[in-house]
C-alpha cells in the first residue's frame, strides 16, 4: 500500500468517525446518491398525504356505508318481528 492510499484511510476514517454514521461522510458522494431538492420533497410529501386522504375517505365511505346496511337490517328484521 502506497504512503497516499494509507494517507486516505486515515482520513476517511477520522471523517467517518466525526460523522458517526458512513452514509453521511462527504455528503453522501461515497454513496453517489444525489440529494433531492427541497421542491422534489415538498411534491412527494405533497401526494403522500394526498393518498393517505383518499384511502381514509375511502375506509370512512366504506365503515358509513357499512354501518347503515346494519341499520337497515335491523329495522326489517324489528318490522319482521312486529308482524
Amino acid at each position: 500500500m502506497e504512503n497516499n492510499d494509507k494517507k486516505d484511510i486515515y482520513l476517511l476514517s477520522a471523517e467517518m468517525a466525526e460523522e458517526g454514521n458512513y452514509n453521511m461522510v462527504g455528503d453522501g458522494i461515497i454513496n453517489n446518491v444525489p440529494k433531492p431538492s427541497l421542491k422534489e420533497q415538498l411534491q412527494k410529501a405533497n401526494e403522500r398525504k394526498k393518498e393517505r386522504h383518499k384511502e381514509h375517505f375511502q375506509d370512512r365511505k366504506q365503515y358509513h356505508r357499512t354501518q347503515h346496511r346494519h341499520k337497515q337490517r335491523q329495522h326489517r328484521e324489528q318490522d319482521e318481528r312486529e308482524r
